[in-house]
């Protein structure tokens, strides 16, 4: 006697909403990307709020709770841009993938937060984040990197002092 398989068609399901709470606590250099929240993202959810606060005390200022400027930046990293080929083809084709390059770090990575053998999904997405908005073509994240491996970010405001010169090097003109 053989099985037949009657395949039914489902109603979509409704969109339901997530509220995760990430408390967090850093300790940061200046003018350096300094992760503080990884989230994922699951299949079908749209972001549509972020309520974000935080209270900044920086001990080197004169006064350490009115700071100086501090700025906090949201990045969107899809998981197919961190491992390309090996974690684009586990979604496509599952049985078929060898994923031993994602089995993940020989050792503990503390300013990305990441265990012995885990994936460092942290830092790739922090890497990928700078190398897109903070680098100009050709530059990678890591050749203006801390100790730690925190990488700078590249200053893209315009200063006053982006219109100084050299006065030997200005052209001299005289009116009539």
């Amino acid at each position: 006697m053989s099985q037949v398989s009657v395949m039914q068609s489902v109603p979509k399901t409704e969109r339901v909403g997530r509220y995760p709470k990430h408390t967090f606590i850093t300790r940061e250099l200046p003018y350096t990307a300094q992760p503080f929240l990884l989230a994922p993202v699951l299949p079908g959810e749209t972001l549509e709020n972020v309520y974000f606060e935080a209270r900044v005390v920086s001990d080197p200022v004169l006064n350490a709770l009115i700071g100086w400027k501090k700025e906090y930046y949201f990045y969107y990293v899809p998981i197919t841009l961190l491992l390309v080929d090996a974690i684009r083809d586990m979604f496509i084709d599952p049985a078929n993938v060898d994923i031993a390059a994602t089995y993940g770090v020989a050792a503990s990575q503390v300013p990305f937060y990441t265990a012995k053998g885990s994936i460092d999904y942290m830092k790739r997405a922090l890497y990928r984040a700078v190398e897109d908005h903070y680098r100009d073509d050709e530059e990678t994240a890591a050749q203006y990197a801390t100790a730690a491996g925190i990488p700078f970010v590249q200053i893209r405001d315009r200063l006053w002092m982006d219109s100084l010169t050299d006065k030997d090097q200005a052209a001299l003109t005289t009116d009539p």
